[in-house]
């Protein structure tokens, strides 16, 4: 049963990854882009019209989909991580993780000392 478990987090866990890979890829591609209209703009080849502007504020929504799998990749990888301690107690009987407890601590601290410190900004 555990070994079951801990393939399914292992998959799991992959595709968080690979669709957290992909949400970058596209909203880093979006960002060349806005990059190369600014740049437009500036040189005066191109016009802020409202399509850009649209343009613009749709990816700026868009770039939110990558926090939320961001901490999709997180949560997977903290399920994961349980699951192979889980396993290796039970499944294979190890003993002696002095690490366990940090899974989870390990993601949420630094995410609360990250937001602790740009509040101070």
């Amino acid at each position: 049963m555990n070994k079951e478990k801990l393939l399914g987090a292992k998959n799991l866990f992959f595709i968080a990854l690979g669709l957290d890979i992909l949400v970058t890829a596209i909203v880093i591609a979006s960002d060349l882009w806005g990059a190369d209209v600014l740049r437009a703009i500036r040189a005066g080849t191109t016009e802020a019209d409202p399509s850009i502007i649209s343009a613009f504020a749709f990816w700026d929504k868009f770039a939110y989909l990558m926090l939320l799998t961001t901490l999709g990749v997180g949560i997977a990888l903290v399920k994961w991580l349980n699951a192979c301690y889980s396993y290796a107690i039970q499944g294979l009987g190890a003993t002696g993780f002095k690490q366990q407890g940090w899974t989870l601590g390990g993601w949420v601290i630094p995410f609360l000392i990250v937001q602790a410190l740009s509040s101070r900004q």
